[in-house]
């Protein structure tokens, strides 16, 4: 059973606070998908609902001292197909 997801190139993230932003959207209205990020214990996730409108979605997080890559992944937890858009990461004040 595969799991379509998609995950990006490793980030070398300082130690520090920071946002994860994306906007998403499905072609039904009950889409989901789990995000957030691997690379170091306590990497946090979230699981989010997607319909057929483009809404944004965000996770703080912090990357602990150490730390030498971190990538995110998105997955999709229901059949239909997933558009995610503008996916950004932030340093936090």
């Amino acid at each position: 059973n595969v799991c379509p997801g998609i995950d990006a190139f490793p980030m070398e993230l300082k130690e520090g606070r920071y946002r994860l932003s994306f906007w998403v959207k499905a072609d039904r209205d009950d889409g989901g998908a789990n995000f957030g990020l691997y690379g170091y214990d306590k990497s946090p996730w979230k699981d989010i609902t997607a319909n057929r409108d483009w809404h944004q979605e965000t996770l703080d997080f912090e990357v602990p001292r150490d730390t030498q890559r971190t990538c995110w992944r998105i997955t999709a937890t229901r059949r239909g197909t997933l558009w995610v858009d503008a996916l950004e990461v932030r340093p936090l004040p």
